[in-house]
Order: C-alpha cells, then sequence, then structure tokens
C-alpha cells in the first residue's frame, strides 16, 4: 500500500526508500520481535516449533513453557520489549548520520517523511531511514503491548495476567474476548479516518489488522460461551486447566477437552 501510494510522487528515489522501509526493515524488526518470544520460551523450558511471517506481520509456534501463567506472562512480554533497543540502536545511528557533514542535510528528527530531505542525499536519505525505524519500533512497542486484543501480544498479556492474579480462565477468556472487539472496533474507525481525512494510507492497514482482531476475538467468545475455552490457543496448556481445578473452578470442557496434559504449540504474535 506504501510503495503504490509513492507512485504520485514520480520520484524512484523516493519509492526505493519505502521500498526498503517497508521491506527488509519492516521483516527484520519483525523477525527480531519473534525471536524475542522465542528465546524467552526456550529460556522458560518450551519448545519452539518455527517461526512464520505473513501479510500482517508474524507469529512464532510455541510449546508450553514451565511456570503456567506466569511463563505465558513473560513469553508475551518478550517480543514487544525487544522494541526498546531496536529503537535505541536506529536512535544512535541517525545521531551519528545527523552530527557529521555539518548542515541539515540530514533533516530533523520527524515522524513526517521531508521527500527533498530524503531525495536531496545520501545522509538525508539513510538518516530518515533511521528515523522512521525508530518510530516504526515505539509504535509497535505500543501497538502490541498496550491494545490488549488478542492475537496481539497485549490480548496474550491480558489473559495470562488475570489468571495469574486468581481469575478463572472462562472469565479471562471472555475479558480478552471482549476487550479485543471493543479495541478492535476504535481502531477501525480510526484506521478509516486516517485513510479518508488524513489521506494516510496506513490507515487501510489498520484497519484490515482491526477487522482481523474482530474476528479472532468473536472465536474466543464463541469457543468460550461453547464451553471448549481449553480448545484456543491462549488457554491449551495443560497448566491453565489444573489451575482451575486447584482454585475450585472448573470451565466446561467439551469432547476435544480431555483431562490429560496436552503438548500444544500455541501461536504468539
Amino acid at each position: 500500500i506504501e510503495l503504490l501510494s509513492t507512485t504520485r510522487y514520480k520520484d524512484p528515489i523516493f519509492s526505493l526508500f519505502i521500498l526498503i522501509l517497508y521491506g527488509p526493515i519492516l521483516i527484520l524488526t519483525i523477525v527480531v520481535h519473534e525471536l524475542g518470544h522465542a528465546i524467552m520460551t526456550r529460556r522458560l523450558g518450551g519448545d519452539v516449533g518455527s517461526i512464520v511471517l505473513w501479510p500482517l506481520g508474524g507469529f512464532t509456534l510455541c510449546g508450553p513453557a514451565q511456570g503456567g501463567a506466569v511463563s505465558d506472562l513473560k513469553v508475551a512480554l518478550a517480543g514487544p520489549l525487544t522494541h526498546l533497543p531496536q529503537a535505541l540502536i536506529w536512535f544512535l545511528l541517525y545521531v551519528i548520520l545527523a552530527s557529521t557533514g555539518g548542515d541539515a542535510a540530514a533533516g530533523g528528527f520527524d515522524r513526517v517523511l521531508e521527500i527533498p530531505v530524503i531525495v536531496g542525499s545520501a545522509r538525508g536519505f539513510f538518516s530518515t531511514l533511521a528515523t522512521q525505524s525508530v518510530y516504526f519500533n515505539v509504535y509497535l512497542f505500543v501497538f502490541n503491548l498496550f491494545v490488549p486484543a488478542y492475537p496481539l501480544d497485549g490480548g496474550r498479556v491480558l489473559a495470562s495476567f488475570l489468571v495469574a492474579v486468581g481469575a478463572t480462565v472462562k472469565k479471562a477468556a471472555y475479558t480478552t474476548a471482549v476487550t479485543g472487539m471493543v479495541f478492535a472496533l476504535a481502531l477501525t474507525g480510526y484506521g478509516l479516518y486516517l485513510f479518508v481525512a488524513q489521506d494516510d494510507p496506513n490507515g487501510v492497514f489498520l484497519a484490515l489488522v482491526s477487522v482481523f482482531i474482530v474476528l479472532s476475538s468473536r472465536d474466543l467468545f464463541d469457543i468460550t460461551s461453547a464451553g471448549r475455552v481449553y480448545d484456543h490457543p491462549i488457554f491449551a496448556q495443560a497448566c491453565y486447566r489444573q489451575q482451575d481445578v486447584l482454585s475450585g473452578s472448573s470451565s466446561s470442557v467439551g469432547a476435544a477437552g480431555s483431562s490429560g496434559e496436552r503438548q500444544v504449540n500455541a501461536p504468539v504474535v
């Protein structure tokens, strides 16, 4: 979407800039994020199946880590936290580029793209690339961690935190599902506003992600309502069933939910 939007400027250097930013840099950022989940899973004694990249980002197939909901919380936090050192590295690169040359060719540390700066010099090109990469990582950190909607990390953080502090799995599932749908509907409206009123193509991507969140949250709600909450990837680990039993509350389990422990690979976005 971003690359297509650059055609109106008819500048190959600017198109190359967008291609690099939303190609290799974005892919690298997502891979590092997923490695954060994978490394934390391994440190906590779990298994990592694979890292999958797809049009809306990526996810890591992780087996159960030792430690129950608390470990799930750590695994969910590990991905978004990788954006902080990534943002710092890109910021240091910007400082280095901006401090060389002694003129304003590098441009300011601005979220708004300055096309004359980008196409004017190599230093302007790469310093702006570093600047946008900082914002990339800040946005992804906030979006993944502070939007409590499954399948974003914020949804998994909310679900595992609620169980860790004593909520039943059923209550945690319903809370995560409803919260996700509410936030996603708000984000859909905001995405459409960005696209229509601000002429920002990112609004289309945000709206598409929000629709996916609504569908995923509705799926969690329906599975929980059908008494199959332990079949959902968030709660498929045996520790959640055991924790409900120990607390004296047991969510209904359908035919697919047996009483024995299961080793599952659950996706972590």
